[in-house]
């Protein structure tokens, strides 16, 4: 997946990617929001090809009502105790 992003698009094949155009571009990036880790600020949690498919089905009210997450404790605690089915149903009844 990191291979279909900028970094490695923009590099040539079989050179090395310099650390600072690696660090500029994931810096930029919502989950670079999330340091240092304070487990009480906005979460913004690592989006992946299944993150990606899930938001797509869903308007834009609808996953800005799910993402980012309140906290990092608040996030750990919706996946600990399975509760996404839950927040989803309220998202979606609500309109």
């Amino acid at each position: 997946m990191t291979h279909k992003e900028i970094p490695w698009k923009d590099t040539k094949d079989d050179c090395i990617i310099d650390d600072n155009i690696i660090i500029s571009y994931y810096s930029g990036l919502p989950f670079a929001k999330n340091f240092p880790l304070n487990s009480v600020k906005t979460f913004y949690p690592l989006l992946t090809n299944s993150s990606y498919a899930f938001f797509a089905d869903m308007g834009k009210k609808e996953m800005n009502k799910l993402f980012p997450y309140e906290s990092y404790d608040y996030f750990r605690t919706l996946r600990e105790d399975n509760q996404f089915e839950d927040i989803l149903n309220k998202i979606f009844d609500t309109e």
